[in-house]
């Protein structure tokens, strides 16, 4: 038990406030931390794989070698990189190469760069070995573009240097048990070129349908350059 409430695998933690809180190694798989004050928590070796994090605040939080596989970090606040635990990474757009999803995600987008999980290169991933960036769901598209091919901005930082990032869209699927269905190429961001500058990320041909859907979601994880 940490500051009166009982911490384990699948627990539901939404809305608690652990500031502070001692979760070092802590087994918090698919545990729901929803909307959680977590700000100053030791979350070092914690086992977070699956875990709800959106909307959770993590400002100042130790994430060391914490395992954050398949986690969703959906407006989650983040350390600006003032200490030598976490480094945020900004995505400074989101969208296509027709449309922009400003409207209706809140821009800039943060991660914490120790939240994504590595994979080999070359891998093809779907719904898990990766962290949500990003969704929206449940809106009227018909007024953006037919078709349109993945994109995304990500301000300059050195903390990706020797990665490759993989991005990935899905469209909202309420007949998936995710929710979501992969759509689109993979776009792939060189973590070398983030150091010299902002890069753009547009996948290849073909595109997605976009304005016949009415939400997508945006899933990471990083590669070791070839």
């Amino acid at each position: 038990m940490v500051n009166g409430f009982i911490v384990g695998p699948n627990v539901n933690l939404s809305q608690t406030n652990l500031e502070g809180a001692d979760l070092g190694n802590a087994d918090l798989d698919n545990a729901d931390l929803s909307d959680a004050d977590l700000s100053g928590a030791d979350l070092s070796e914690a086992d977070l794989s699956g875990a709800d994090l959106r909307n959770a605040d993590l400002f100042d939080a130790d994430l060391e070698n914490a395992e954050l596989s398949d986690a969703d970090l959906t407006g989650t606040i983040l350390d600006g990189g003032g200490d030598t635990t976490t480094s945020s990474l900004s995505f400074t757009f989101i969208g296509t190469n027709n449309d922009d999803f400003a409207p209706y995600l809140t821009m800039p987008v943060a991660l914490d760069v120790s939240t994504i999980p590595p994979a080999p290169a070359g891998s093809n991933l779907y719904a898990s070995g990766n962290i949500v960036l990003a969704e929206f769901t449940g809106q009227d598209l018909s007024s953006l573009a037919q078709y349109g091919r993945p994109k995304v901005k990500m301000a300059q930082t050195s903390d990706l240097a020797g990665f490759d990032l993989k991005v990935r869209y899905f469209r909202e699927d309420p007949s998936n048990e995710s929710g979501f269905t992969a759509s689109g190429q993979i776009i792939t961001i060189d973590g070398d070129a983030l150091v010299n500058g902002e890069v753009e990320g547009l996948a290849l041909a073909p595109g997605m349908g976009v304005n016949s859907q009415t939400g997508f979601q945006l899933r990471v994880w990083k590669e070791h350059e070839q």
